[in-house]
């Protein structure tokens, strides 16, 4: 009786699982393609509407929403972890949103489509229905034979993807060795956003009194001395290495000691008496110089009239209070102060690590210095962590004066804080750059929508259809008007998002920045970054981008901290891009790793330990026919545990120890290399 009740109760759990199991396309036609897109982040009420747009303008396909193509943030820029977790399992998209400076690295490894065929193709079509127009048009064709071509070509020339229409740094940031792997969306550049009255409060002013800017790194901060032969006793510091009257120190000027476990102290120069003497105070009321005895000790001069030092505060127990400029905050990193010198990360033939170029080398340098002369790295950090986001921005609360930072910027001032008081210029550069001509010196990033190499044939055409509408002018204003109505709505101005396509560029500041509501700094804002766009650099379009990316930062964080020279952290990390690129361009051969022989040795392994085990204890613990159904009992109640391991532990277990012998990428087969990841590890 209750046998039937279980199987009946099993057939009902079925069919409602069957009921509700989700059947792709039900709701549409059955020739209706789906195309699934993964856009970067979370996905928003602009993706939702561009997508519904798409399918109204196109029946036939069907979008089908994702997000975080990459994990942007987490172990550096660029991070491919979903998108091959998607790949490997199968069930990748067919469009993604992508780092442009990451696509490189996984289309030198077949994981995206070349575009180029695709954009010739379409260019083709174009250039052969207008000449079809011609011809009708030559022959007084009828109007309704030639109406609909025109109307064809129309909608042609309104999705069509041409290199004309993008800015150039954007363009070619997406190819790879004459392929073009993705159509860039938008775009952003750096440029100095500086506090108009933190700038006068400091006297940084011209003779009408407006504040002004600084243009070389020298004003930001003027290194007097760096020597590292120091004897301290006390507050008198002696250097036979330094002039201090030739370097034109000053009592007020900024001390730093770095102590040879990387503490950074600040003291003030009390006295110079001499070339090779002076002393020094506390910069604090409340708060006592402590400097360690010694020799052999390293310190740095610099400038008090420098703008870092002029403009940053202190309260009397030596804890920051306002930040002049602080080289990480908003979007630098050694990328742009390494351009700024005019170094180079990359040879040009994409085989050269040169992030140890000397020209970065200095850059490095320089923001070390940076941090020296506020009280070291640390202090600062402690001092960035009270900082916030949206309306309490440090930079909207007068707790930094100047920093780097992309068009994203912008849009929360609009939101904010339109009414402050705020410039903006080209960052500053070395002063020997800029008597060479070099004013204008930026960076670029941004996405791009790429077609994976595993889109299916049949779904091809979709796909290129949802990356030429979302690349469109069409395409772009919905997704802009979503967002612009979103700000109206809570009584915002709307601030665009530079756009890597032109004529979109030039539609949206027609449309939202040139209308009287906006003030005219925020207007100013914008024309800087699009004046900087012409001067704009791109991180190297490389297959180990992303490593060359965390290879800089981890540089900058060993040299800020001291734990390596600039010198010494750059060549270090330079070894290991060049490693990397080493390996690509010539990497390990080694057989194919054939899975299922793995599997059958596995499973071989297993039965053979069973029998050992059985053999063995039958052998040292005989069993008589009475005790043995016990004796077969405890391995069976033992089973769950056996299995589970031999399933999820032994088995991961074991496949762990044969990857770690192979080189693999998720996109090509997996290859035995011996033990050179071991090597590459050591």
């Amino acid at each position: 009786m209750a046998n039937w009740r279980i199987w009946l109760s099993i057939v009902a759990i079925a069919a409602l699982l069957w009921w509700l199991h989700p059947k792709p396309g039900a709701e549409h036609a059955a020739d209706v393609t789906e195309v699934t897109v993964w856009f970067n982040g979370i996905v928003e009420g602009r993706h939702i509407d561009v997508v519904d747009a798409f399918e109204r303008r196109f029946p036939k396909y069907r979008g089908i929403l994702g997000s975080s193509a990459t994990r942007t943030g987490l172990e550096g820029e660029g991070n491919p972890q979903r998108l091959m977790c998607g790949i490997a399992g199968g069930v990748p998209p067919e469009v993604v949103e992508y780092d442009r400076f990451a696509i490189a690295q996984w289309a030198a490894r077949g994981a995206f489509l070349d575009l180029s065929p695709l954009i010739e193709k379409d260019a083709d079509e174009l250039a052969e229905a207008h000449k079809q127009l011609d011809q009708l048009v030559a022959a007084n064709a009828p109007a309704d034979r030639i109406q609909p071509l025109r109307d064809k070509i129309a909608r042609m020339e309104k999705y069509a993807v041409r290199k004309d229409d993008y800015y150039e740094s954007p363009w070619e940031e997406c190819q790879y060795k004459g392929g073009m792997y993705g159509v860039p969306n938008y775009m952003d550049d750096r440029v100095l956003y500086y506090s108009d009255d933190l700038l006068v409060q400091a006297g940084l002013v011209d003779k009408q009194g407006r504040p002004v800017p600084p243009d070389t790194w020298e004003q930001v901060l003027t290194k007097r001395v760096d020597v590292q032969d120091a004897a301290i006793h006390s507050r008198t510091i002696r250097s036979g290495a330094a002039d201090f009257v030739s370097a034109h120190v000053r009592p007020g000027d900024t001390l730093s000691h770095i102590s040879k476990g990387g503490t950074v102290v600040r003291a003030l120069v009390d006295e110079v008496r001499g070339p090779h003497e002076l002393t020094v105070k506390s910069p604090y009321r409340h708060k006592e110089l402590h400097l360690d005895d010694g020799e052999g000790e390293h310190i740095k001069i610099f400038d008090q009239d420098s703008y870092e030092l002029r403009l940053s505060r202190w309260d009397e127990d030596g804890r920051l209070r306002v930040v002049g400029f602080e080289p990480q905050h908003g979007n630098g990193w050694l990328f742009h102060y390494g351009w700024m010198n005019g170094g180079e990360f990359m040879s040009k033939d994409g085989r050269k690590c040169t992030l140890n170029d000397p020209r970065i080398v200095e850059a490095l340098q320089f923001t070390t210095d940076v941090y020296d002369a506020m009280g070291g790295v640390a202090d600062v950090n402690a001092f960035k962590k009270s900082f916030q986001t949206a309306a309490q921005d440090p930079f909207f609360l007068n707790q930094i004066a100047m920093f780097i930072q992309g068009d994203w910027f912008l849009r929360d001032l609009a939101r904010y804080k339109r009414d402050m008081r705020f410039g903006t210029s080209p960052p500053p550069v070395p002063r020997r750059r800029l008597e060479e001509g070099h004013r204008n010196v930026t960076w670029m990033g941004g996405f791009a929508y790429c077609i994976p190499s595993t889109c299916p044939k049949e779904k091809l055409e979709a796909a290129w259809w949802m990356v030429k509408f979302l690349s469109s002018i069409e395409g772009g204003m919905i997704m802009n008007e979503h967002d612009a109505q979103r700000e109206r709505g809570q009584g915002r101005l709307y601030v665009p998002r530079l756009m890597a396509n032109r004529k979109l560029t030039e539609l949206q500041l027609k449309t939202y920045i040139d209308i009287p509501d906006m003030p005219e700094r925020l207007r100013q804002g914008v024309e800087t970054h699009i004046a900087m766009l012409p001067y704009a650099r791109h991180r190297p379009v490389s297959p180990e981008g992303h490593k060359l990316w965390n290879a800089q930062a981890d540089a900058q964080d060993l040299a800020w901290n001291h734990g390596a020279t600039p010198a010494e952290a750059l060549n270090y990390h330079a070894e290991r891009v060049q490693r990397a690129l080493d390996r690509f361009f010539a990497p390990p051969r080694g057989p194919k790793v054939e899975w299922s022989y793995l599997l059958i040795a596995y499973a071989v392994l297993i039965v053979a330990t069973a029998v050992l085990l059985y053999v063995r204890h039958r052998i040292r613990h005989p069993v008589n026919r009475l005790h043995r159904r016990e004796w077969i009992a405890g391995p069976m109640f033992a089973l769950p545990w056996i299995v589970g391991f031999i399933i999820l532990a032994g088995g991961p277990m074991l496949f762990s120890i044969v990857m770690s012998t192979t080189e693999y990428d998720v996109i090509n087969d997996a290859r035995f290399i011996n033990l050179a990841n071991y090597h590459e590890m050591f």
